[in-house]
């Protein structure tokens, strides 16, 4: 487990950077945190930095959006899912998130993970988790617990 404290946005870099060297394709990164804790703006961070040409936005409405990727990897497409309209203990094949997974190239990162739960425990694929907890008075400070 390893613990950042993030004081500005620049910051949060350095846990991408943490992060990176571990990313595979076939993974999950998950992402847990209340609303407004900053999940999307983390993905879009990642997201550049893994070469995407788009800004990846919110799919809260879409559930599902994907981006291409250009880097020295072979994570090729990072899948963005957001399970927060999703009910607490639902399937995630229901909503194609095995397929996803099946792709080759494709880094899964999904946010509200508490809602798949279930789907998630049952799958034997590497999980980085990521816990980020605004600090309370304190409108851009941010603790990123990694697990």
């Amino acid at each position: 487990m390893k613990k950042f404290i993030l004081q500005k946005i620049d910051d949060w870099k350095h846990v991408i950077e943490a992060i990176k060297p571990a990313l595979t394709p076939g993974m999950i990164l998950t992402l847990s945190g209340p609303l407004g804790a900053g999940k999307t703006t983390f993905v879009q961070m990642l997201a550049e930095e893994l070469g995407s040409k788009k800004r990846a936005r919110s799919p809260s409405f879409a559930l599902i959006r994907s981006y291409k990727l250009s880097n020295d990897r072979d994570i090729q497409t990072l899948v963005h899912a957001d399970a927060y309209r999703i009910e607490s203990g639902a399937d995630g094949a229901v909503y194609g998130l095995d397929e996803y997974l099946e792709e080759p190239g494709n880094l899964l990162v999904i946010e509200w993970p508490e809602n798949l739960k279930d789907w998630l425990g049952e799958l034997s694929v590497k999980k980085i988790q990521i816990k980020i907890e605004p600090e309370p008075d304190n409108d851009v400070r941010r603790v990123m617990v990694i697990s």
